[in-house]
């Protein structure tokens, strides 16, 4: 915990928000920012933005469209009894359907309500969704206070004439504890959901290119979803061997994964401030990563990790095989991304949220 509770006065604040299951980034983030905000006496209602549905709709609820107007059904009836008695709404936002479906309504019902909000909004796919869309989400967000994780975001945003501010991800260095790898084996892991935007296909090409160096090199791939069915075809035509698909990892038992590997990869399209950089740099994992998005704003080229070039599995297998040959650099790579992570700690985080809540009431 951090500050001193009997100054601050315990803040009721509703948070609007995907709850694991699934563990995406942006769930994730949501629980430890929950956990933490209680831990510092703080009164946090949750309104979740994708809630079990009661057994009387669930069997309708498989259809798209139908799945989509109970959710937000459930959502309006869920504002519209929390709202009253919160001080601040906190929702956590991202692009496309989402943004129209659960952002929308939420700022609509909180002007209604004239609460205070906060759009914490997240996501490396802003630059496509506002250069079609610009007018709607301006349109959307006048009125609110607009955060985001990183510098990529907040330029990205102010090419569109909106404003916003920084506070960053929270890096958890307790449960995501640092091992330093003076010897470096070929024991690499991704941990991205299984989905287009997160190229795991770019990271088997890589690993298949090491492999045919190091065929004593593994890769556990944590993570599921759409692009599953067609990564083990990939890997069973090619007869990869030691590739491991572990499914869907609950985030409480993903540091034990990292602990067990000694590279991190990440080949992901468009990104943002993805946590799972952060969580293999703390626990002391050397990264390899393409350079989508923000991620050049977390990862320094050759002094927290190695970025290649987005889609280039080549580049990414060298940058593999450069590491394994130079593990003393592998480790001063480790080591530098561990100390950077401590400006993500609760300790530093926590009194930049609790300025802007502080700010918002004090204009409200």
């Amino acid at each position: 915990m951090s500050g001193d509770k009997s100054s601050t006065k315990a803040l009721r604040i509703c948070f609007v928000t995907p709850l694991p299951p699934p563990y995406g980034g942006m769930a994730v983030q949501a629980e430890k920012l929950i956990a933490g905000l209680r831990a510092e006496g703080m009164i946090v209602t949750v309104v979740s933005t994708n809630p079990v549905f009661p057994a009387a709709v669930r069997a309708l609820a498989r259809w798209p469209g139908v799945r989509t107007a109970v959710s937000l059904g459930l959502l309006a009836r869920a504002l519209w009894r929390f709202l009253p008695e919160c001080d601040i709404v906190h929702h956590l936002s991202c692009s496309h359907l989402y943004f129209f479906i659960v952002t929308a309504p939420t700022a609509a019902l909180c002007k209604l309500f004239r609460k205070p909000h906060i759009i914490n909004y997240r996501g490396g796919e802003a630059e496509r969704f506002f250069g079609r869309w610009a007018a709607a989400v301006r349109a959307i967000l006048r009125g609110c206070t607009v955060i985001v994780p990183s510098a990529f975001l907040q330029q990205v945003f102010a090419r569109y004439d909106m404003k916003s501010r920084i506070v960053p991800n929270i890096a958890d260095l307790e449960r995501f504890t640092y091992r330093a790898r003076k010897t470096l084996r070929p024991l690499c892991i991704s941990t991205r959901n299984l989905e287009k935007l997160y190229n795991v296909r770019c990271t088997l090409e890589a690993f298949q290119l090491v492999q045919q160096v190091r065929p004593d090199a593994e890769l556990l791939i944590a993570g599921d979803g759409s692009e599953r069915a067609a990564l083990e075809r990939f890997v069973r035509d090619n007869g990869l061997p030691r590739v491991t698909f572990c499914g869907a990892v609950d985030h409480a038992a993903m540091a034990a994964l990292y602990q067990q590997c000694d590279i991190f990869l990440n080949a992901s399209i468009a990104d943002n401030f993805p946590g799972a950089i952060l969580e293999a740099a703390a626990c002391g994992l050397p990264i390899v990563s393409s350079d989508a998005g923000g991620i050049p704003y977390l990862v320094e080229q050759g002094k927290t990790g190695l970025l290649v070039s987005v889609n280039d599995p080549r580049a990414m297998a060298e940058k593999i095989l450069f590491l394994l040959n130079h593990p003393e650099y592998a480790l001063e790579l480790a080591e530098n991304a561990r100390s950077a992570c401590r400006k993500y700690v609760w300790a530093a985080v926590y009194p930049q949220w609790l300025e802007v809540y502080e700010g918002l009431l004090a204009k409200s």
